[in-house]
């Protein structure tokens, strides 16, 4: 009896030493090639291969997945890196006109002057721009003299710039609009003025013109008609102007 139970526990442990065997041996031997074809068992087996911890031999048709990347496009491109600036020099003429308290228009001055924008596009059609202007002013006193004044303007704005059909893209038609603040001083009172002009006041701006870039560069030439009007609607105080810009302009 007691060989009898010997000999089955013998008979046991060989064959689980011999299935355990076979187990190993096919974890050890995985089919690498044509992996496009394998079964269920393959894939098993390849399992049981890498957790088995021993190194795969690279051998046959061995495919590599790959990772995809999502192409990135030029839009996001041109996001990530920011919008072009630009910077625009100009020379003017500026003809200031006053409405007295009579609703009677009276000629101020008409003289040469100097503008700086520095702007971005928002689109390629669409721009934005701040400055500052300068120009001279000769206004007319009471008593007959005139005035020699100092006329600053600080615009800001959105620009347009479209092309019309048929014209090659590197020709625009130019709309500006925005508001501006003006201020004047000089060696004078607001008294010596039958409408004065002096200290800090507001006005909408607006421009048409047309602007043409130079083939292979960065520069742009434009010439605009630009005009404002005070925002002040109360008599005395109220004054137009306008005149012709012709600038260059540099993108960066």
């Amino acid at each position: 009896m007691k060989n009898s139970i010997i000999t089955s526990l013998t008979v046991v442990c060989y064959t689980f030493c011999a299935l355990s065997s076979t187990a190993v041996m096919s974890a050890e031997l995985p089919n690498f090639k044509n992996q496009g074809a394998w079964t269920s068992g393959d894939k098993k087996a390849f399992i049981d291969y890498l957790e088995s911890g021993k190194q795969a031999p690279i051998s046959g048709n061995v495919q590599t997945p790959q990772q995809s990347v999502e192409p990135r496009s030029e839009d996001a491109i041109n996001f990530d890196f920011g919008k072009a600036m630009y910077v625009n020099f100009s020379v003017l003429t500026n003809s200031m006109y006053t409405v007295g308290s009579d609703n009677v228009r009276h000629s101020v001055s008409n003289n040469l002057g100097a503008k700086i924008l520095v702007g971005g596009h928002i689109f390629s059609w669409v721009r934005s721009y701040f400055g500052m202007q300068y120009s001279g002013m000769d206004q007319k006193m009471k008593n007959g003299q005139k005035a020699r004044l100092n006329h600053y303007e600080f615009p800001a704005g959105f620009e347009l710039a479209l092309i019309p059909l048929g014209t090659p893209h590197t020709r625009y038609v130019l709309l500006r609009g925005g508001v501006a603040a003006h201020y004047i001083e000089g060696n004078r009172r607001d008294a010596d003025f039958d409408t004065t002009l002096l200290g800090l006041r507001g006005t909408w701006n607006g421009g048409l013109g047309y602007e043409w870039q130079i083939a292979e560069t960065n520069v742009r030439v434009n010439l605009l008609l630009e005009g404002f009007k005070s925002m002040s609607k109360e008599n005395g105080s109220k004054y137009i102007g306008a005149g012709l810009t012709s600038g260059v302009a540099y993108t960066f």
